[in-house]
């Protein structure tokens, strides 16, 4: 019984030829999808973050006394991007709300993040 050389015995099918490179034209799309998403969703969590710490310190300096326009700027300064910062007075409290719009990609509409503070006036 002659002994089959080393080239036949380890020599791949023919049957099964292509089949890595058409299974990952099919999964990359799916993969870059994913991941777009993930940056999306990435933008939004720090665009809101962002809203979060600007209203809280708009209405903590307007809760202080501080002029309004600077505390309106303190919060645009901190927010996102584009943000309007609304300061309103309710008797013993402050209100500061920011608002800004996160555009996640340039052909599709942005998303709008809000975020609102109370605080309480200090007597001074």
């Amino acid at each position: 019984m002659a002994r089959p050389r080393f080239r036949e015995r380890f020599r791949r099918p023919t049957g099964d030829s292509g089949m890595v490179t058409a299974e990952a034209v099919m999964v990359l799309p799916v993969l870059f999808l994913l991941l777009a998403l993930l940056i999306a969703t990435l933008a939004v969590v720090n665009a809101k973050m962002k809203a979060v710490d600007a209203s809280r310190e708009a209405a903590r300096l307007a809760a202080r006394g501080e002029s309004t326009a600077s505390a309106v700027a303190a919060g645009r300064r901190l927010g996102p991007q584009h943000a309007a910062v609304v300061l309103r007075d309710r008797s013993h409290w402050v209100e500061a709300i920011v608002t800004a719009e996160v555009k996640l990609f340039h052909s599709l509409p942005g998303l709008t993040v809000t975020a609102s503070t109370l605080a309480e006036r200090e007597e001074p």
